[in-house]
Formats: structure tokens, C-alpha cells, sequence
């Protein structure tokens, strides 16, 4: 299943746009609108859906996927929620949500809420499709040996989701932001947005693959204080944190790869 068909969601645009979630789709005329282009829905329990792209034969975008087990969660296989690629000259969708609690999570298993990738360009790029933005993974459990890949990257100038852990040795209470090598367009940042939200607290921020990372929050007046507590950041040295008027970063620590 998919989340929101062409030109439906909250972070859907115009003809030819690419969709937002965790990230910002290419030329989103709402890229700058906290709640809808600028990226909406929750890092740290993902259940919204991935928007759809632009045009009437944009990019469906991911569906809302949230797997609870009260004991042992094994995953060998593949749970996708990824954006649709839009049709030629329409705008992709989208990366969708995946929530997954357990106690104990096993397994080699594989994630993945990306973004839909370029469109095809049937007029030498006049009137062309974009690519969608990244979704949202969460991983909460207490004791883990599980192996997979968790990805909410994006392609072609979009920027990539979120992927939070709060998972045993997979990772306590971190949030991870990146495009897999793929750098976004400019001022294409994945935003922290929660609603109403002027302070987050993380132990670890790590920032990575070309991503671009700012923090925000839906509904807070213009000019508002918002903050970030972090024990440390990490990366590999190919990632960027901005800092914008009126947003902190209180930091305890620095590694790099």
C-alpha cells in the first residue's frame, strides 16, 4: 500500500514538485512552510504518511507502516515504504513511515522509507518532475542483535528523512540524517518539527552522506527560541549542521568517523 496519491499530503506541492516528509522534495513551492515543504510528522514516533508528488501523475508517496510485538520482533526480510517515481515531467512522493516497539528485536532484516527518485524529462528540463524526500524509520526495543540497513535517503537535490534508535547496541536515543552520498540542493535541510515543540533533547545527532541537518518546529510564533540538547554529535565529516537565527545547539561532544 502507499500513502498519499499525486498531489494529496501535507507536504505535496505543484505540478512537477517533488513531495516532503522527513525531507524536502525539489522545488517544493511550500520548502519553506514548517508543517508541510519544510518536512512534517514526528521523528521519534513516525505515523504519517508520505506526500504525494506534483502533477497529476505524481509520485504516490509511502504508506504509515507501525509493527509492535509484545515480546520478540524478528525481521529477516524487507519492510519498504519507500515514494513513488513520478511519470514523465510529474513530481516523485515521498518516503512513508515505519514504527517498529518490541521488547527484543532480532534479524537481518532491511528498512527503507526513501524518497521517489527523478522523474523522467520528456522536454529537455522546460517543464520537468522532481524528486520526493526521505520518510521516517523509528526503532524502539530494549535488546537487540539485529544487522539490517535502515535508509530514508533521497536522490537528485531532495533532502533524506530520519532515522531515530533508541534500540539496545543499534543505538540509545539517536537520531541519524543521512543521504547516502547524495548531496541536497541548497537551503534543502532535514528539519526537526514536532509541534509546538522550543526544545529537543537527543544523546546522539549523527549526521552523515552529504545530508544537510536544521532544527524547527511547527506552530511556534516567528522568532521564537527553539533548542537541541545533544550529548554528541558524530559523522563523517560529509555532513552538515546548520544553525539558524533563533535556534541553539547546547553540545557536550564531537566525533567524527
Amino acid at each position: 500500500d502507499y500513502g498519499f496519491d499525486s498531489n494529496l499530503g501535507p507536504g505535496s506541492g505543484n505540478n512537477g514538485d517533488g513531495a516532503s516528509h522527513g525531507g524536502a522534495g525539489v522545488r517544493n513551492v511550500n520548502i519553506a512552510v514548517i508543517g508541510k515543504g519544510a518536512g512534517y510528522g514526528s521523528y521519534l514516533w513516525p505515523t504519517t504518511m508520505g506526500s504525494g508528488g506534483g502533477g497529476t501523475s505524481g509520485g504516490r508517496g509511502g504508506s504509515a507502516l507501525a509493527l509492535h510485538a509484545q515480546k520478540v520482533f524478528t525481521h529477516n526480510g524487507i519492510i519498504e515504504s519507500n515514494g513513488a517515481k513520478g511519470l514523465t515531467d510529474h513530481g516523485s512522493g515521498a518516503g512513508g513511515s515505519i514504527l517498529i516497539t518490541a521488547p527484543t528485536f532480532y534479524g537481518a532484516g532491511d528498512l527503507f522509507a526513501n524518497g521517489g527518485g527523478l522523474p523522467p524529462d520528456n522536454n529537455g528540463g522546460a517543464v520537468r518532475g522532481y524528486s520526493g524526500g526521505g520518510g521516517r524509520v523509528a526503532v524502539h526495543c530494549q535488546d537487540t542483535t539485529w544487522t539490517g540497513k535502515a535508509t530514508t535517503y533521497a536522490t537528485s537535490g531532495a533532502s533524506s528523512g530520519t532515522v531515530y534508535f533508541d534500540c539496545g547496541d543499534r543505538g540509545k536515543d539517536t537520531l541519524i540524517i543521512d543521504n547516502n552520498e547524495q548531496a541536497p540542493n541548497n537551503a534543502m535541510f532535514t528539519r526537526l518539527v514536532s509541534i509546538d515543540q522550543s526544545l529537543y533533547t537527543l544523546n546522539i545527532l549523527d549526521v552523515r552522506g552529504k545530508a544537510t541537518f536544521a532544527i524547527d518546529s511547527e506552530g511556534n510564533s516567528p522568532g521564537s527560541d527553539i533548542t537541541l540538547r545533544v550529548n554528541k554529535i558524530t559523522g563523517d565529516s560529509t555532513g552538515t549542521v546548520h544553525i539558524h537565527s533563533n535556534r541553539v545547539i547546547i553540545l557536550s561532544g564531537f566525533t567524527q568517523d
